[in-house]
């Protein structure tokens, strides 16, 4: 059974999509023989209606009898023939909350996005209830199209329990965007003695904030998975206050390693996260850094995180979650996509 993937043109340190489904493909193949993944990169980044364009046409010559579109180039499911079987993995739609409805690109994005690639799919997958809910309210679509399968957690991520020896606790920050909410992690942790490890580009602002805040620190961006991995390694504590998030990974990947975790109790964060961190108001500074002094200062919480952590973790295996997959690949290949209907569970 042969599955073609369509993945976005590279960007520079961005490879989470494309290393999640590629893990994915390596353990079906490995799984079972007559399994062929093609992994399929467009052309042009989606900069124009022209690049977009280009790559529907794009998608359109090189698709097969199973495409699985993934990633930010959802449009290029409108290049694909309804009489193949076409499956769309929707991660967010965060765009549509960050932009007004008076802007333009608001509209391009809402029916080359969402909408128009939604409703020509076999099958749409997406990673989070909350995700599902937002693609069944900017598309239209039939609640029974959206099929939930979480993110696995990339296999380069091992469990590497804490070794005592830190005396200035080390607290990883994943993520510089807005929504990662740098800002107030910086004013949570004026005056506690630790070491910041941010990872991803600092803005000015930010940079700024950093060298006036008193808090030491480091930065990193660009990094292979496998770098990104030992940062977890080398970490104490794990901070993920986002206020907004179509999965959240680095909660799973921090429980993976065994890493505590300290992230936000709005979805789907504190969903995916179950009892494997502390819970926190991403909005409110105080609450933040009570948590980060009470993970410091109480080693049975400490390690009572830990446990739990690695207990959430088994949910988001890579055998588990491609099993998943493996299951519409292969109820989509003996099915017409128009009657299309698949059972997960």
């Amino acid at each position: 059974m042969k599955v073609t993937y369509f993945f976005r043109r590279p960007y520079p340190g961005a490879y989470s999509i494309e290393e999640l489904f590629g893990s994915i493909g390596n353990y079906l193949q490995q799984k079972e023989n007559k399994f062929q993944p093609e992994v399929i990169h467009v052309p042009n980044y989606s900069k124009s209606l022209k690049c977009i364009w280009d790559n529907i046409r794009f998608a359109k010559k090189y698709q097969s009898k199973i495409n699985h579109v993934t990633g930010d180039i959802h449009y290029v499911l409108l290049g694909l023939s309804s009489k193949n079987y076409n499956i769309l993995t929707i991660h967010d739609c965060a765009t549509l909350y960050r932009k007004s409805k008076w802007s333009p690109y608001y509209w391009i994005f809402k029916y080359l996005w969402v909408k128009w690639p939604v409703a020509k799919a076999s099958v749409v997958t997406t990673i989070s209830e909350k995700t599902k809910a937002d693609i069944i309210r900017f598309s239209g679509c039939n609640p029974d199209k959206v099929k939930i399968i979480p993110n696995p957690v990339n296999p380069v991520f091992k469990t590497c329990l804490p070794v005592p020896g830190n005396q200035i606790p080390r607290i990883l920050q994943v993520g510089t965007a807005a929504n990662k909410n740098l800002e107030r992690v910086i004013t949570a942790l004026r005056g506690i003695d630790c070491v910041l490890d941010i990872i991803g580009p600092l803005s000015h602002v930010q940079r700024n904030l950093m060298n006036t805040s008193g808090i030491r620190f480091e930065n990193s961006s660009n990094l292979s998975l496998k770098e990104v991995a030992r940062h977890y390694e080398q970490a104490d504590i794990v901070i993920f206050v986002s206020t907004f998030e179509g999965f959240g990974m680095p909660i799973i990947e921090a429980n993976t390693v065994g890493r505590p975790v300290i992230t936000s109790r709005i979805a789907p964060m504190r969903i995916v996260a179950g009892d494997g961190a502390v819970l926190v108001n991403p909005e409110d500074s105080v609450s933040i850094r009570q948590a980060i002094l009470r993970v410091i200062n109480d080693k049975e919480v400490y390690n009572s995180l830990v446990d739990k952590g690695l207990r959430n973790s088994e949910g988001y295996n890579i055998r588990i979650i491609a099993e998943k997959y493996h299951r519409i690949y292969h109820r989509i290949k003996d099915t017409e996509a128009k009657s299309f209907t698949v059972g997960l569970y």
